[in-house]
């Protein structure tokens, strides 16, 4: 979820007029049309719910979040669409802390069949982590009409309502949950919850994975009342630079309309009293269910579908699998990751491999970055190497992945090509920033003596230059075959690097 200070609503000309569509539902004087639909993809590490979009005329990856106030752009978006940015005088309050905003002037902005629109959109310049979306389509476009969201079919839905005032709107299913929601100043609907016999207030946010307590809400109502031990802790970031922790905590009974969850556990967030409500009901809930936003009766409908409700805890769930056996590369690189570090599930090289591979065959980039690096361990280096290029055919910069990729040209015999492409690579930097004196040490233009004193040069960063110098300079020696030579340097690795200031 994302707050923008002082920004409550987009401009006119950004908030897109959805295209008309054909009756879904008809009873007495009530006509329910559905004006459009949009297909949701699951992207990045974290599998957002997105959608696709266009920019200026070029294909545009859009977050579909229902916990945003605006229509947003992020700040690599408005880089990639080499868009012009000037102060906007505001700020957004998010996750991870306070994040500076600009704006910059769109030409042309659409959301899959919707007209286009043009205007001035906010640019978020700070989120915590590289998102895998350019824009944030939030409450005044998603929720310019009624809103239907089926994860299960993988679709957004958006309805108009006509003489329906006291309709039941759930065409799908006669016994949904009908929940009343309230605006009061937030241009979310929040409606509430009881958890434990407590009453709270809640938001179904699409743009938070998963469902969260905030810590002040879970200690006001008993389910918390101080951080468990720091292994038990994880972190999200979100808007702004800082990491958050978050831990779990179990509940009797969570209450949501007629529908009682019993012995669930749930995420607590530190979000330091910055939320707007108490429970944020994110992906995971809306996973297990269907989820009409009546926005023209000021309503929530919802199903039940079957499966966990909260999954607060890191495993391989079921629609992950299917989305990598369906080819998201995105997923396959997230099974990969559970199986390298064992993360809800038995540690399993075996079949750690066997996704990055296939992950790595659809050009996802961490998985080729991924991959490399364990081949070039591994002594794979021709191997190696064929992941590395694909790794720096698609960055700009890259200059770790350059020097890694020269070993793995070493190591496989192609000495004089490894040279060539990292002189081509350091070409477009200085040779005085780090980690360029490494690329003149594996060039021969300096000796390890002067690498190593150059990587002492800067106090603020020698121990971690003079890490990345051992290593590389162990792994060259590898390359070469020159176990022997290696050794030295591994051995001071070991001593100086191995473990946490």
């Amino acid at each position: 979820m994302l707050n923008t200070k002082f920004l409550t609503r987009c401009g006119a000309a950004l908030c897109a007029a959805l295209l008309h569509g054909a009756p879904a539902y008809a009873a007495g004087s009530c006509q329910y049309v559905q004006l459009a639909k949009l297909p949701i993809h699951y992207r990045g590490a974290g599998l957002e719910i997105t959608v696709d979009g266009r920019i200026n005329g070029k294909p545009a990856t859009m977050l579909a979040d229902t916990g945003a106030y605006a229509i947003l752009l992020t700040a690599p978006g408005a880089e990639a669409f080499q868009l012009k940015r000037r102060e906007a005088f505001e700020y957004a309050i998010g996750v991870g802390g306070r994040s500076d905003m600009h704006e910059a002037y769109l030409d042309e902005f659409s959301i899959g069949g919707t007209r286009p629109a043009k205007g001035w959109a906010r640019v978020v310049e700070d989120m915590g982590e590289k998102p895998p979306y350019d824009a944030i389509a939030g409450v005044p476009f998603l929720m310019q009409t009624d809103l239907e969201v089926a994860l299960a079919d993988k679709e957004l839905r958006f309805f108009q309502a006509s003489g329906c005032d006291d309709a039941f709107l759930a065409y799908w299913d006669r016994n949904a949950v009908k929940i009343p929601y309230r605006r009061q100043g937030a241009p979310w609907p929040v409606f509430s919850i009881e958890i434990n016999g407590n009453l709270m207030s809640a938001i179904i946010d699409t743009g938070t994975t998963a469902s969260t307590i905030t810590a002040y809400a879970a200690r006001k109502f008993g389910l918390a009342t101080s951080k468990p031990d720091p292994k038990e802790l994880s972190y999200t970031t979100g808007g702004g630079t800082r990491r958050v922790p978050t831990w779990i905590t179990h509940t009797q009974s969570i209450k949501i309309g007629g529908e009682t969850i019993l012995d669930a556990d749930i995420q607590v967030i530190d979000d330091r009293g910055r939320s707007d409500v108490d429970v944020i009901l994110g992906a995971d809930f809306l996973r297990a269910h269907r989820v009409l936003f009546a926005i023209s009766q000021q309503n929530i409908y919802l199903s039940y579908l079957g499966g966990d409700v909260f999954m607060p805890r890191a495993t391989i769930e079921p629609w992950m699998r299917k989305e990598a056996e369906n080819g998201n590369p995105d997923a396959q690189m997230r099974l990969a990751r559970h199986y390298l570090h064992g993360k809800g599930v038995a540690r399993d090289e075996v079949q750690a491999q066997v996704w990055l591979d296939k992950a790595a065959a659809l050009g996802h980039v961490e998985a080729n970055l991924t991959d490399g690096y364990r081949k070039l361990k591994a002594e794979r280096y021709a191997d190696a190497a064929s992941r590395l290029q694909a790794v720096l055919a698609k960055t700009d910069d890259g200059r770790f992945e350059a020097l890694a990729l020269y070993r793995a040209r070493v190591g496989s015999g192609q000495q004089a090509l490894g040279a060539e492409e990292l002189a081509a690579r350091f070409a477009r930097f200085d040779k005085a920033a780090w980690p360029a004196p490494i690329a003149e040490y594996f060039l021969g233009h300096i000796d390890g003596t002067r690498l190593q004193a150059l990587a002492a040069a800067d106090a603020d960063f020698a121990r971690e230059r003079g890490c990345d110098a051992l290593d590389e300079m162990t792994g060259l020696h590898l390359a070469q075959g020159n176990a022997a030579a290696a050794e030295p340097f591994k051995a001071a690795w070991n001593k100086s690097c191995a473990t946490a200031p």
